[in-house]
């Protein structure tokens, strides 16, 4: 707790942004090995629809109810 304590704003937010990354693209890798035969966009709406639920993506990519997993 030190070493955060001891960040500035500025660098706290600028490792935040590297680890938020870094998390969505080992998400997007895990999608990709484990849904290989879909799109980009297909896989993109498959992790929308795990995340934030059927119901709320659905309305947010009304395009999701077309993806059969």
């Amino acid at each position: 707790m030190a070493a955060i304590r001891s960040m500035t704003v500025a660098e706290r937010l600028q490792q935040w942004e590297v680890l938020n990354t870094a998390s969505s693209e080992m998400e997007a890798a895990a999608y990709e090995r484990r849904f290989p035969g879909l799109s980009p966009r297909h896989r993109f709406l498959v992790r929308m629809r795990e995340r934030y639920g059927v119901d709320l993506a659905t309305e947010v990519w009304p395009d999701l109810a077309d993806v059969v997993v």
